[in-house]
C-alpha cells in the first residue's frame, strides 16, 4: 500500500515477522511481545474510555439539574433576544440589517455555569488522552516518536509559497480601496456632466469586474502550478474567497455614499470614503459585513484577545446544536459566513428583483454556497466529485423547506441526517482520494478530472 505521497509501505513478511528498524527481520518471538504489548495498551485504553464515559454521564446529570435549578432562580437565562443579530424588520417590509453590540459571547455567558465548563475540562481531557496514546502507539509498535507530525508537515508542506501568494493577494485587496478612492473623489469632478460620469462609472465597474475574475483564475493557477499539498491549498483557496468576500463587502457598502454625494452640499468630503485605517481593521476583523466602527472596549486585554481568538473558531461552529430545523441549523452554524450571504446576496436579491417570495433568494444564496464549498474541494483534492455540492444544494435546501418550522423531535432529525450525511461525504471523499493514489489512470486527463477512480477500481472496491 503506498501513502499519501505515493510512497511504498513496507509490508508484512510472509512468516508473519516484522522489518525492524535496521532492516532485520525479527522472529516471532519479538513479534509476539510486540503484540503482546499492543493488546495491553488497547485494554488500557478501552477501560480509560469506560471510565470516562461513566463520568460523563453522571456530570451531563448534574449538568441538566443545575441548569433546571439556575433557571428557576433566574441566574442563567438563555433569551434568544440577546444574541439576536440582526434589527427587527420594518412595517413596510423592508429586510433587517446586521448590528453589532458590546456584549459577552454566548460561550462566556455560558461558563458561568460550573457544569458546562466541566464538559470543556473533559474535551481538553479526551485531546490530551489521545495524544498520551498515540504517544505510547508510536512508542510501542515502531520505538519512535512521530505524532503524526510527518503527516502533518506534508499536508502544509511548501508553506513559503502560500505565504508569498497570500501577501500577493493582500495586496491586490488594498489595490481595491485606492482604486475606489481615486474613482469616488474624481467623480466630482463630472458633477452636472450626466454622459461623463456614467462612462467614468461604468468604465470603473468594468475594471473591478476584471479584477474580481482575475483574482479568482489566479490563486487557483498558482495552487496547480505549484502542486501545493491540501492543507496549504486548501489555506490559500480559503484566504481568496474571504478577501474576495471583504472587498465586496466594501465596496457594496460604500457605493450609495459616493453616488448620493453633492460637491456644494453641507456634506463632508472626508467621509466619501472610509479611511484606511478603517478598511484594514476591517480585513482582520472576525466579520464579512462592513461598517466604519465596530463596539470596543475602552482598553485591551491581550490575554482575553488571545482567548478570545480561540473562541471565535468555537463560536463560528457553536450555539447550533441547539437548531430544531434545518433552515434554522443552516443560519446559526457559521454566522460570519451566514450574515454575508444575507447581507449582500439575500437582501441585494430582494432589492432587485422587488419580490416578497424567499424562494428565490434563498435558493440562490444556497447555490452560491454549494458552489464555493465544492469549488474549494475540487481544487484541494484535484478531482471532481461534487457529492457536497448535491448534499448542500439539492438535499439541504429541500430540508430547509420541509422542515421550516420547529418541533421538539426536528433537532432529533437534524443531528440524525446532519451525522449520516457527514458520514457519507467523509467515505466517499476519502475513498475517491485513496483511489487517485493507487489507481491507475486510465481515461484522458480532463475526463479523468470530471470522472471518479472510486466507481471503476479494484482496490477500493475490495
Amino acid at each position: 500500500m503506498e501513502n499519501m505521497n505515493g510512497e511504498s509501505r513496507t509490508s508484512r513478511h510472509d512468516n508473519g515477522a516484522l522489518p525492524s528498524k535496521h532492516g532485520r527481520l525479527e522472529g516471532n518471538g519479538s513479534s509476539d511481545v510486540t503484540m503482546k504489548k499492543i493488546a495491553k495498551l488497547q485494554e488500557l485504553q478501552e477501560n480509560m474510555i469506560r471510565q470516562m464515559d461513566e463520568q460523563f454521564k453522571e456530570i451531563v446529570g448534574h449538568m441538566v439539574e443545575g441548569i433546571d435549578n439556575v433557571d428557576h432562580v433566574n441566574h442563567f437565562h438563555y433569551d434568544n433576544a440577546k444574541y439576536s443579530n440582526r434589527a427587527k424588520s420594518s412595517k413596510d417590509g423592508k429586510l433587517s440589517d446586521k448590528i453589532f453590540l458590546a456584549r459577552e459571547s454566548l460561550l462566556t455567558d455560558l461558563f458561568q455555569i460550573k457544569h458546562f465548563y466541566t464538559i470543556y475540562n473533559i474535551f481538553i481531557a479526551i485531546l490530551i488522552i489521545l495524544f498520551l496514546n498515540t504517544a505510547v502507539y508510536d512508542i510501542v509498535s515502531t520505538g519512535t516518536l512521530n505524532l503524526g507530525l510527518s503527516l502533518i508537515q506534508w499536508n502544509f508542506g511548501k508553506f513559503h509559497i502560500f505565504f508569498l501568494m497570500w501577501i500577493l493577494m493582500m495586496i491586490g485587496t488594498v489595490g481595491v480601496y485606492c482604486s475606489m478612492h481615486f474613482w469616488a473623489h474624481y467623480r466630482k469632478e463630472y458633477y452636472g456632466k450626466s454622459a461623463s460620469r456614467k462612462a467614468w462609472d461604468y468604465g470603473w465597474l468594468g475594471l473591478y469586474i476584471i479584477y474580481q475574475v482575475i483574482f479568482g483564475i489566479w490563486p487557483v493557477a498558482q495552487v496547480l502550478k505549484y502542486n501545493l499539498p491540501p492543507a496549504s491549498s486548501m489555506a490559500l483557496l480559503m484566504e481568496q474567497v474571504r478577501l474576495i468576500m471583504k472587498s465586496h463587502a466594501f465596496v457594496r457598502s460604500n457605493i450609495p455614499r459616493a453616488l448620493t454625494y453633492k460637491p456644494h452640499s453641507e456634506q463632508d468630503e472626508k467621509k466619501l470614503i472610509p479611511e484606511f485605517g478603517h478598511f484594514l481593521y476591517f480585513l482582520f476583523v472576525p466579520t464579512l459585513v462592513y461598517r466604519d466602527s465596530y463596539p470596543r472596549t475602552h482598553k485591551i486585554s491581550w490575554h482575553k484577545v488571545i482567548w478570545h481568538f480561540l473562541e471565535v473558531v468555537g463560536v463560528i461552529f457553536y450555539d447550533w446544536w441547539n437548531a430544531n430545523s434545518y433552515a434554522e441549523y443552516y443560519r446559526m452554524w457559521n454566522l460570519v459566513v451566514h450574515d454575508w450571504l444575507y447581507t449582500y446576496i439575500f437582501k441585494d436579491y430582494c432589492l432587485l428583483i422587488k419580490s416578497k417570495s424567499r424562494l428565490g433568494p434563498t435558493l440562490t444564496v444556497f447555490i452560491v454556497s454549494a458552489i464555493v464549498h465544492e469549488y474549494i474541494l475540487m481544487f484541494v483534492f484535484r478531482f471532481f466529485y461534487p457529492l457536497l455540492f448535491v448534499a448542500f444544494g439539492g438535499f439541504s435546501a429541500a430540508l430547509v423547506f420541509l422542515t421550516g418550522s420547529s418541533s421538539k423531535r426536528g433537532n432529533l432529525f437534524m443531528w440524525l441526517t446532519l451525522c449520516l450525511g457527514t458520514g457519507v461525504l467523509t467515505a466517499a471523499y476519502s475513498m475517491e482520494w485513496y483511489a487517485r493514489i493507487n489507481c491507475p489512470q486510465v481515461l484522458d486527463t480532463v475526463t479523468d478530472f470530471f470522472v471518479p477512480r472510486s466507481w471503476f477500481c479494484n482496490a477500493v472496491k475490495q
